[in-house]
């Protein structure tokens, strides 16, 4: 892929309506009715240990570990295989649908504007900075909740 770190995004469906979503980062997941399981899929039909999600260099693919009632990627039987974000991944009475999410560097830094206003990392909070070129400083009030309805009337 592009080298960006990117996360595994799982939705979650029973029986047709929303259950969760969940995010992983890259690693290995269980999916089962066990409560040690990463996800944890409530139902009579799963399996303890039902299937294993894998998810490394952007990709990801699902194991079944030999419960009775299987792993169904649209509709076929699979003992394992990839998973895209246009298939529907079926154990007992959940739908899973996943989808991978490139994280950009630039989508997670703040405005610049708004990178002045933190300061630097390793910076101690509430150390004074000098207003932006431009501006003038914003003065640091507290404002009740009381004092603004008295002015809103």
């Amino acid at each position: 892929m592009s080298g960006q770190p990117s996360v595994l995004q799982v939705v979650i469906l029973r029986d047709g309506l929303l259950v969760g979503t969940e995010v992983f980062v890259p690693g290995q997941y269980t999916l089962g009715s066990d409560p040690a399981c990463e996800l944890k899929l409530d139902d009579g039909s799963v399996g303890a240990k039902h299937a294993k999600l894998y998810f490394q260099n952007g990709k990801a693919a699902i194991q079944d570990l030999g419960a009775p009632t299987g792993v169904f990627v649209n509709g076929h039987r699979v003992t394992a295989c990839e998973v895209r974000p246009v298939d529907e991944i079926a154990i007992g009475p959940f739908s899973l649908k996943t989808r991978v999410i490139q994280q950009k560097a630039a989508q997670n830094a703040p405005p610049p504007e708004v990178a002045a206003l933190l300061g630097a990392p390793g910076e101690a909070p509430g150390q004074a900075r000098p207003p932006p070129q431009g501006r003038a400083p914003v003065p640091s009030t507290v404002v009740s909740a009381r004092r603004l309805a008295a002015v809103a009337q």
